[in-house]
């Protein structure tokens, strides 16, 4: 089953700008479904790369359709608004902690559609509704997010803060049965984190590609001096955890990547270690697992690599 196109909203202002990727048509989830779905079942919700300039959902349907129809994996492949300049201007209205806030939406969305019933979710939109109602059956223990590129930038943002899950799901049950009910009986229950190809620290980043400052760097958080690109880094962040559950982690850098290092993936593990490190008993059974090596297709292309799904499902199916 494909539910595509699905709206999701954030609450965010709109921008001045009549550019499709700086609004609203960028902000869906394309739902992949796959047959005999059971309470193993993983549902991974795919935050896409792009250098946060490019790319949306419909892109990606060979990897909803070969995780779901091969590997017995739903997939919900979550879109956002994009760093673009305005036509003739050198103005990107969309900037950090926007892509955030989308996909943050997004998985509020998806975890309120699987936690509570049709009143938490209802929105009179024919397939949204109907993807509500096919969500409401999913284990809220089998949610993983994966994200490629600078969508694992994100992901790693809504595993630093998870207030960018809390806030719209806060939004979502207001007005329902479920408004009054304890954080703690309705907290993201996320199962795991992936990144692929992961950027996790801009002023790195930079450091080591210095002509992506003005490829792309500003234009999605400004200037350095204005502290957004260590405030939009993960590994420069203090975990906010609010007694989420701790989630496993797999970290996956192909050697041929071409556009993002390995010093990207090293930093990240460094910082989760050091909040398994510090974060007493409750972290024991935490699991931090770091592939370096196994894949050798370039940084596109190990979205089309056999080996990279036969990674991750297994990483999920035995998490």
């Amino acid at each position: 089953m494909q539910l595509l196109d699905i709206p999701i909203t954030t609450g965010d202002a709109e921008v001045p700008s009549s550019q499709a990727e700086h609004g609203p048509a960028y902000q869906t989830v394309d739902l992949y479904v796959p047959e005999g779905v059971g309470k193993e079942t993983p549902l991974l919700v795919f935050i896409h790369g792009g250098a946060w300039r490019s790319n949306k959902p419909s892109g990606y349907a060979d990897l909803g359709v070969t995780f779901s129809q091969n590997h017995s994996v739903g997939v919900a492949i979550v879109g956002y608004r994009l760093s673009t300049r305005i036509k003739d201007t050198a103005t990107a209205p969309i900037k950090h902690p926007a892509h955030t806030h989308d996909v943050g939406a997004a998985v509020a969305w998806l975890m309120a559609s699987i936690l509570f019933d049709g009143q938490a979710t209802a929105t009179g939109n024919e397939t949204k509704d109907k993807a509500a109602g096919v969500l409401n059956s999913w284990n809220p223990q089998r949610v993983f997010v994966l994200g490629h590129s600078c969508g694992a930038h994100t992901g790693s943002l809504l595993f630093m803060d998870s207030e960018y899950i809390h806030a719209p799901l806060k939004l979502l049950l207001n007005d329902t049965p479920h408004q009054n009910i304890q954080p703690s009986a309705w907290v993201p229950r996320i199962k795991g984190y992936i990144g692929a190809e992961g950027i996790y620290d801009i002023p790195l980043l930079v450091k080591n590609f210095p002509t992506y400052k003005d490829w792309f760097i500003v234009d999605a958080f400004g200037e350095e001096e204005t502290g957004a690109w260590a405030l939009g880094s993960p590994t420069r962040l203090t975990a906010v955890l609010h007694s989420m559950p701790p989630a496993d982690h797999l970290i996956i850098q192909s050697v041929g990547d071409e556009l993002v290092d390995v010093a990207q993936a090293k930093s990240w593990l460094d910082t989760l270690s050091d909040i398994k490190k510090n974060g007493g008993s409750a972290l024991d059974k935490w699991t931090l697992d770091y592939n370096v090596g196994q894949l050798s297709s370039n940084h596109d292309d190990v979205l089309k690599d056999a080996a990279f799904f036969e990674l991750v499902s297994k990483w999920m199916h035995a998490h």
